[in-house]
């Protein structure tokens, strides 16, 4: 973890110290998350989703739609090296705080607002997590539930949702603004939140921008994701006139709201399952709103300005599988929540273009809320809407929220006086690469670490230095520019087998097969490395030589040096092949701590099962299991499929259909390995 400056910055109103900025940290149980995998993750390694939209959603609803989800992934590497096994840790924090309100970041982790808490009522305004507990469910996999998560560029939680970030102050005349930001690899754009406490004022406001700094267009992406508790009768409230469901059969389908399918949908603990509801106003808003309440009438709101006009609302659901998910991402009776959610699009299968040197940005604002509990929970919907919306009014006039949206529009590039925590080198080697910064309001002034250090190398001195040629490659860089940068280092310098397994890997990702063949050939000549051979054995497998693919996958794990990603990644390519002798030969040469990854372990139990070895499939169930991903539903799978091979070996027949429905009836699965989202 970055160390943060421990220095407060006051903001003094009539001499009396009102707002503070300081740099601390949480005590609490954490569950350590290890640095990322090194092996790139290409795009034909993805798993491609269709999605199927209903015909009637028209406008706004499917503007800038994607037809599937196929999403990247490089030049970002996998986070999946994780447990359950939680100790007493440190999370560094940094607390703004007036006498109203103490929010809380983590600032190591994506800028995160981990809590936000009323003093005068005495309420956690979020869900704030007591513990910190990865889970497969990002587009890198490790993601964390609670507090308020800042999603940007793609749809599937950030890219450094569990990475460092900068913080830093920014002087105004009414006081600091806090500024998280970060420069995004995936597509090159700037994103920067721009964090306000006023003295006195129980409103958060929050400023969100997002630059393109290229010479084309893009498309951008953004939903701020916030975790609020749940209860029986947590209410949820936004003007509706029709929701949009994203079911998990990945169909996108307009529904009637609140009530649908028999039930009250803005009681989020009603929903049987998982669910996702974009709701829809009957007209754009001049000031987006969702909020929750309780069974008191108390929560907390969140408006907007135009721009971030999307509201969601995502529930786990019910069913033991969703109970599971809030249990596993916190402590057993403590981890209910539910995300309200606020997109710059109607839904999340949505993106929008942002023009060439240009920016993007809106006002959010997040407060207490009180409202009279018989109000709140009215049986007629929009009259409870109504309600709700006269009291932000009071609370907040337009006019409040106008002027905060200006004051925060014109201190966008207002300089940063003092970072208090350092994200990462890339947003200073791709300013370097364009020879121009990205604002004056931004400093991307982190020390090089060991992962940037041979991109450095390139742009400061043309090439590689004998120390970076000696060493594993744990980064890796696709985009056009980068490709220009190593292929002009080629040129005046002379090619080394890191440019090749660069050049490789970009090429690859690309999906030209044949140009990276030859770039990861060439690189093997200069210095057999197992990086060169793994990327061989993918392009083996993708030509369908099997052979091929074996013998390039056993040589890169002989150099590598027991790699247990590479090890995972071998076993998973033996059992698509269907060739389970030659995965048992491979693994009992493995070392132990090889031997017990999750993926190789479910994969043998699979084995065992075809094999008719129950009795090391039922053990096989007593391991904490940490890296099933969100849907998956490979344990309870296995667990009904055991159970109805034991039912068959005792009959000496196959079941019947009645029959196999009787057994799973019969043979729920354990909480402990039920991560279902839907009731199959």
């Amino acid at each position: 973890m970055n160390t943060a400056l421990r220095q407060q910055s006051p903001t003094k109103e009539a001499g009396a110290l009102r707002t503070t900025m300081a740099a601390h940290s949480r005590q609490m149980l954490v569950s350590q998350l290890r640095p990322p995998n090194p092996l790139p993750r290409y795009r034909f390694q993805v798993p491609v989703k269709a999605l199927d939209y209903d015909a009637t959603l028209t406008g706004d609803d499917i503007a800038g739609r994607f037809m599937e989800v196929h999403l990247p992934v490089l030049p970002y590497t996998m986070q999946d090296d994780y447990g359950r096994a939680q100790a007493p840790g440190e999370m560094p924090t940094i607390d703004v705080e007036n006498d109203r309100l103490k929010a809380v970041f983590y600032p190591d982790d994506g800028g995160r607002m981990a809590s936000l808490y009323d003093k005068r009522n005495r309420r956690e305004l979020l869900f704030d997590n007591p513990v910190f507990q990865p889970a497969n469910l990002a587009l890198r996999n490790a993601w964390f539930a609670g507090g308020v998560e800042w999603n940007c560029p793609v749809y599937g939680h950030s890219m450094q949702t569990c990475s460092p970030i900068f913080a830093a102050t920014v002087p105004t005349a009414t006081g600091d603004i806090l500024r998280l930001y970060e420069f995004d690899r995936l597509f090159g754009i700037v994103w920067q939140v721009d964090v306000y406490l006023p003295a006195a004022s129980s409103a958060l406001w929050v400023h969100v921008t997002l630059r393109n700094p290229h010479a084309h267009d893009c498309d951008v992406y953004w939903w701020t994701n916030i975790a609020v508790p749940l209860t029986e009768r947590t209410r949820v409230l936004s003007p509706a006139a029709y929701a949009v469901m994203h079911r998990l059969s990945q169909r996108i389908e307009r529904v009637s709201y609140p009530f649908m399918a028999g039930f009250d949908a803005s009681y989020p603990a009603n929903y049987p399952t998982a669910e996702s509801a974009f709701v829809r106003p009957a007209a754009p808003l001049q000031r987006p709103w969702q909020a929750y309440v309780d069974e008191s009438g108390r929560g907390m709101a969140h408006l907007s300005s135009p721009e971030l006009h999307g509201r969601k609302i995502f529930a786990w659901g019910h069913n033991p599988g969703g109970k599971h998910w809030m249990d596993y991402l916190s402590l057993p009776g403590r981890g209910d929540y539910i995300e309200l959610q606020g997109g710059i699009t109607a839904t999340q299968l949505q993106m929008r273009p942002l023009a060439a040197h240009s920016r993007l940005e809106w006002t959010e604002c997040y407060m207490p809320l009180a409202l009279a509990p018989r109000e709140a929970h009215g049986t007629n919907y929009a009259t409870a809407c109504d309600h709700a919306c006269r009291q932000i009014d009071a609370d907040l006039p337009q006019a409040e929220f106008d002027a905060a949206d200006a004051f925060l529009r014109a201190n966008v590039d207002t300089p940063v006086s003092q970072v208090l925590h350092h994200g990462s080198a890339w947003g200073h080697l791709q300013e370097t690469l364009y020879h121009k910064s990205f604002s004056a309001g931004l400093a991307f002034d982190a020390p090089i670490s060991d992962e940037e250090r041979p991109w450095h190398e390139l742009l400061t001195t043309g090439t590689f230095s004998a120390a970076t040629l000696a060493r594993h490659p744990t980064s890796w860089n696709v985009s056009a520019d980068w490709v220009k940068a190593l292929q002009a280092s080629q040129h005046r310098h002379g090619a080394t087998w890191l440019h090749h397994l660069y050049l490789g890997v970009a090429t690859l990702e690309q999906n030209d097969l044949a140009a990276a063949e030859q770039h990861f050939l060439e690189s093997q000549r200069r210095h057999d490395s197992f990086e060169a051979a793994r990327n061989l054995a993918l392009i083996r497998d993708r030509q369908d030589d099997v052979p091929g693919a074996l013998e390039c996958y056993l040589k890169a794990y002989a150099l590598s040096e027991q790699s247990v990603p590479l090890a995972a990644e071998i076993v998973m390519f033996l059992k698509a092949r269907g060739l389970e002798q030659a995965m048992v030969e491979f693994t009992v040469r493995l070392p132990e701590h090889a031997r017990t990854h999750e993926r190789i372990r479910i994969a043998f139990a699979e084995v065992a099962l075809a094999q008719g070895r129950f009795a090391e499939v039922h053990a096989f169930f007593d391991h904490p299991f940490n890296t099933i991903r969100e849907g998956e539903k490979t344990l309870t799978d296995l667990w009904f499929a055991l159970h109805i091979r034991e039912e068959e070996a005792r009959r000496g027949r196959n079941l019947t259909p009645l029959e196999i429905d009787a057994v799973t009836k019969d043979n729920p699965p354990p909480m402990t390995i039920d991560f279902r989202m839907t009731a199959e």
